[in-house]
């Protein structure tokens, strides 16, 4: 098995290329979603090539990483995907579709091809699909537009029935089983399965079956199957779902890969979770147990504190010191272990109960005082600390 740093210090060779040419082949041949990308193949081929030569899928890879042939890879010296944070794997991506789809327009008249309104979403769709430079294909687009065309062909309840009894309740799911109920539940949104589907006990139970695999499969620890849970807690994010935002967030911040470890990812979506549980706990209970709620608030608690001292933004580390109280005292006033102690130490500094007792009590003093640099922010803190809420506070710790 690769290990992350060997992921780290690999580079795309021949090699690699040449299984990225076989995945641009089976995509264009498979999927509706670049149908127009496989004409200009074709006659990108019969222009530039002799008959029985390349078939153009090489000439497309090549466009993606902006060279003229193969061999002038190697000096590119591009590290794999795996050696990469997934934001940089991101702005990497958007840039090979940008290429692309420059390359095709360059010689659309030449290849004797009508360039489509959606060619550069047809450009991203096919980078998706192939993933030029990852050494482990991850799967979930090619799922997505499997799904897509199922949908297309009237034959997205049958799928529904099929990934449901190959995934509930099954010791060793597949890969893609997980990721077709992800892509299931996001047709859905468009109204592509009847409400008696959506509305049934076996749809709410898929998507809990793919949160606990995804979860399984982070904690094993092993680089591939850590990166697959987190893209399918990804997935379920989108979709809403706040325990896959709250088991993503904690991913991101220390349970990737070194190279993926993304703390201010893990920020944006620990802030963006929070919200859409609390809108969502006006109406309904959110979590079916106390600890679950509890984890959240820890979660949420751990990534800010993290975040304001990685900040020297006086407004960056405003908003997020308000933000953090304010869910420390909600925490305190629902009696969660830890979290009184927690606001009065950045609240209250000097409070002698809390010295001496707890290390974790002892940084939080020194967040504070990173803290009282920023005018605005100390001054916010010293006034909320007079109040009778935290005078009630303190009295439980004398």
């Amino acid at each position: 098995m690769n290990s992350p740093s060997s992921f780290a210090s690999q580079k795309f060779d021949r090699k690699l290329a040449r299984t990225a040419i076989g995945r641009i082949k089976s995509s264009l041949k498979k999927f509706d979603s670049v149908a127009d990308i496989n004409t200009f193949r074709q006659g990108y081929h019969d222009a530039y090539h002799v008959q029985g030569q390349q078939s153009g899928e090489t000439d497309l890879l090549t466009a993606m990483l902006g060279v003229e042939k193969l061999n002038d890879i190697p000096a590119l010296a591009l590290v794999v995907d795996e050696g990469l944070s997934w934001n940089q794997v991101i702005d990497r991506r958007k840039a090979m579709a940008d290429r692309l789809s420059a390359f095709i327009n360059h010689h659309a008249a030449k290849a004797h091809f009508r360039v489509p309104d959606n060619l550069y979403v047809q450009c991203v769709n096919l980078i998706e699909l192939v993933q030029p430079l990852a050494i482990v294909e991850d799967k979930y687009e090619s799922n997505y537009q499997e799904m897509v065309q199922a949908k297309d062909e009237g034959r997205l309840i049958e799928e529904f029935h099929h990934v449901f009894d190959h995934l509930v309740g099954s010791e060793n799911p597949e890969q893609k089983h997980v990721y077709r109920a992800i892509a299931l539940h996001f047709l859905a949104q468009e109204d592509s399965l009847m409400t008696k589907v959506r509305s049934s006990p076996a749809w709410e139970l898929l998507i809990l079956e793919v949160g606990t695999i995804a979860t399984r499969w982070i904690n094993t620890g092993e680089p591939i199957k850590t990166w697959r849970g987190i893209m399918a807690l990804s997935g379920m994010f989108r979709l809403g779902e706040i325990y896959a935002g709250h088991q993503l967030a904690q991913s991101l911040f220390y349970k990737a890969d070194t190279t993926r470890i993304d703390k201010q990812l893990a920020l944006e979506v620990i802030e963006m979770t929070f919200e859409q549980y609390r809108q969502r706990r006006a109406q309904v209970p959110v979590f079916a147990h106390g600890d679950s709620e509890t984890d959240l608030y820890r979660n949420y608690n751990t990534i800010v504190v993290e975040a304001i001292r990685n900040s020297d933004d006086p407004v960056e580390v405003d908003r997020l010191t308000r933000n953090l109280v304010t869910i420390q005292l909600e925490g305190a006033e629902k009696r969660m272990e830890g979290f009184a102690a927690c606001a009065l130490c950045i609240l209250t500094p000097d409070f002698l109960p809390l010295h001496g007792v707890d290390p974790e009590n002892e940084r939080l003093h020194e967040l504070r005082h990173k803290i009282s640099a920023f005018p605005d922010t100390e001054a916010w803190c010293c006034e909320l600390a007079t109040t009778p809420q935290i005078k009630s506070l303190k009295a439980r710790f004398k």
